[in-house]
């Protein structure tokens, strides 16, 4: 644009004509450059808004499904739990009645034979051949505990009856009131040959506490199961076995008492495969036609619903998790965890159409909002445009006689706002912005000051948050010292008969594994390793209160008859106050350095690998508890005795458990072969450290799950 000047104009007249049309073409320009924004900017918001949509139903779909899908698992573990606990109280009480039945038949001078003293509550069976002497005598000493069996069958909801039956096939149970069976035809039910039925050979087949397989009753017709013990006299011999029935209506009602969703649903498979409670099913059937419905004739995993047969599979395998599956032709999640005392799985599912509606309904509730949003916000773009062009206008006109005024009344706030925000970056959070203007200026300077704000509360915040990690990481850092300490590590005992070398890594910053080794005198060597349940500062405390009480009752012994009462001793008195109910497995030995006699004692853990003509092979041991949780226990010693060269390598399940990304254990078979394929004559340190080696290149990446701990000793015979 040219301007012409009339020469007789003055200043004011020049400057007016220059102001208004350079406001002129700034208003044009202006005009056109904000319908091109408002066009431009409703693309934009269209397409952030686009962007939000997707980005909020994916995000918040995500967490909605996790959500409801984490609780169906958490169901299902919570589930199992309570199952599994409830078995492990029925089996505390048949323990109690095998061990009652034990004692009175290894002190039968003890005892008197005793008359039962109330049929109303205590029933009698027999087989058909028995003998009146057999009868007359297993009956006698039977009715010792008819008391027992009442109160126990009483106290305990599990239980429908409970059953003491003798080899010679006399049995007496209590009469539940609670009970299905029928008692018209009671004379008839008294021949009765129990040496014929599953629990009662499987019990005295594995000379230990079973739960028999899921069947149904020959009384009432329901479905349930037998949780039996043997009992012994004191020559070890099995005089009969005491028995808990346990009808499924008892454990249904745990089942029935599960929460779920409309769709959802729970159910109890066992070790077979076969589904034996659902909340779904009020009546027990064998024809029920759901692929997961209650029967005692069909294993899952012959099913041709592939997907299901797959998921009992892992159900078998005692695995935990959640997968999603058809049933009954409609796709359902399928949490499940084990009851591990029994090998049977706890299921919890629901049909995914219900974990989709809320995330639907969500979507659309999003979609909504934001695009009601984004109106707003075009609507108030285009009222910010129109009233921009108004502005302009009333700038053109009031610029004549007011354009440094309005300039200096724009710019100073910005001045000052910039002023303020530069001494707050250089580190002043206690500056406020004081900017009154009325407009954008005051509301940015508002919210620079709540941004100052949160600024501080935060970094105070995170002064103390990490303060108290370091204190906690220092606090953590003392303890796992403190038991580092306590483990022993001088290795060299200048000793040219025996070699010795132990190792530890515990899985958190403490473990509760431990090893301990130390002479008694000059020509016997004690060894300890031990793993005691649960990892973290309550194992090592525990590790630590174990490792003392079993270290004080060695050196307190007389001779190497005491070292079985050693492990018996310490167990009693880890057994006192032990209301965490925590254990710990042990392996105690003591070497006599002259003879190359290996005394030893276990306590529920790992057996140890001992090398003899030139191979590894797995020490035999009995069969023994873990100490802490049966006080009365009694522990057998063993011996072997080593030779020139013979070695002895202790591990704890921190080593054959230890698992890589698919969750395939290292496991003893390969320990075995690792060490028969390395060198014997290396020393014991490069020795466990090459099987450390190996464990840690089968986990690969997956993290420790537990404390890795080795001890190894070798004979030198002078």
């Amino acid at each position: 644009m040219k301007l012409n000047f009339n020469m007789n104009m003055n200043i004011r007249q020049r400057m007016l004509i220059i102001i208004m049309s350079i406001t002129s073409i700034v208003l044009i320009i202006s005009t056109i450059i904000s319908f091109f924004a408002m066009y431009d900017g409703k693309k934009q918001v269209r397409r952030v808004g686009d962007e939000i949509i997707q980005k909020s139903t994916e995000s918040s779909s995500k967490i909605l499904s996790e959500q409801k899908i984490s609780e169906l698992l958490h169901i299902a573990e919570d589930k199992s739990e309570d199952v599994n606990s409830s078995l492990l109280y029925l089996m505390r009480d048949v323990d109690l009645i095998a061990d009652a039945m034990t004692n009175i038949y290894t002190h039968p001078d003890k005892f008197f034979p005793r008359i039962l003293e109330d049929y109303n509550k205590i029933s009698v069976q027999y087989d058909s051949s028995i003998k009146d002497q057999s009868f007359t005598t297993d009956m006698g000493m039977m009715a010792n505990l008819q008391n027992m069996l009442y109160n126990f069958n009483e106290t305990n909801p599990m239980v429908d009856l409970m059953v003491l039956s003798s080899k010679d096939g006399v049995t007496i149970g209590t009469r539940n009131k609670n009970s299905n069976r029928s008692r018209s035809n009671e004379d008839e039910s008294k021949i009765y040959n129990v040496l014929s039925v599953d629990w009662y050979k499987k019990a005295v087949s594995e000379r230990k506490i079973i739960f028999s397989d899921v069947r149904n009753f020959v009384f009432s017709g329901k479905p349930g199961f037998f949780c039996a013990e043997p009992y012994f006299n004191g020559n070890n011999e099995i005089m009969g076995v005491a028995a808990a029935q346990i009808s499924l209506e008892r454990i249904n009602k745990m089942v029935q008492e599960v929460e779920l969703y409309n769709t959802g649903f729970c159910f109890i498979m066992d070790n077979h495969g076969r589904v034996i409670l659902s909340s779904d099913d009020d009546v027990y059937s064998e024809d029920n036609p759901s692929e997961v419905g209650i029967s005692l004739k069909r294993d899952v995993r012959d099913l041709e619903n592939k997907e299901l047969a797959e998921a009992a599979e892992k159900m078998m395998a005692g695995e935990k998790g959640i997968v999603k599956v058809k049933i009954d032709g409609a796709t359902h999640y399928l949490a499940f965890a084990p009851v591990e005392i029994t090998g049977w799985s706890f299921a919890t599912a629901i049909e995914e159409k219900e974990v989709n509606e809320p995330i639907k309904e969500n979507n659309e509730i999003i979609e909504e909002v934001t695009n009601s949003n984004i109106e707003e916000l075009s609507d108030r773009l285009k009222f910010t445009i129109i009233f921009t062009i108004i502005l302009m206008i009333l700038v053109y006109i009031a610029t004549v006689y007011a354009n440094r005024k309005l300039s200096d009344y724009f710019v100073r706030p910005i001045y000052q706002l910039s002023d303020d925000v530069r001494e707050i970056a250089s580190g002043n959070f206690d500056k406020k912005i004081e900017i009154h203007t009325g407009d954008e200026i005051e509301h940015l300077a508002a919210v620079f000051n709540a941004m100052t704000d949160e600024l501080k509360r935060y970094m105070e915040n995170l002064t103390k948050i990490t303060a108290e990690k370091e204190r906690s990481a220092a606090e953590l850092n003392v303890a796992k010292n403190i038991q580092l300490s306590m483990l022993p590590n001088n290795f060299d005992f200048k000793r040219k008969d025996f070699e010795i070398f132990a190792s530890m890594e515990a899985a958190k910053s403490v473990g509760g594994d431990f090893y301990d080794f130390y002479l008694i005198d000059k020509t016997h060597l004690v060894i300890t390793i031990a793993d005691v349940s649960g990892k973290g500062v309550p194992a090592a405390l525990f590790m630590a209160t174990s490792k003392t009480i079993l270290k004080n009752f060695v050196l307190t012994m007389r001779n190497p008859d005491d070292f079985a009462a050693v492990m018996t001793c310490s167990n009693q008195q880890l057994c006192q106050n032990n209301k965490a109910m925590m254990f710990v497995t042990v392996f105690m030995g003591m070497l006599d350095l002259r003879t190359g006699e290996f005394f030893f004692v276990n306590g529920g853990h790992n057996p140890p690998l001992i090398y003899q003509n030139n191979q590894f092979n797995y020490l035999k041991l009995n069969k023994a508890c873990v100490l802490g949780i049966k006080k009365n226990f009694s522990f057998t010693q063993q011996k072997t005795v080593l030779n020139d060269g013979d070695i002895i390598f202790l591990y704890t399940d921190g080593v054959t458990e230890a698992m890589n990304l698919n969750h395939e254990q290292y496991n003893e078979k390969r320990l075995q072969d690792f060490l028969n394929q390395s060198s014997k004559n290396i020393p014991l340190e490069e020795l466990l450290k090459e099987v450390k080696k190996d464990v840690k290149k089968h986990a690969g990446e997956a993290e420790q799950s537990d404390d890795i701990t080795m001890l190894a000793l070798r004979f030198n015979k002078i």
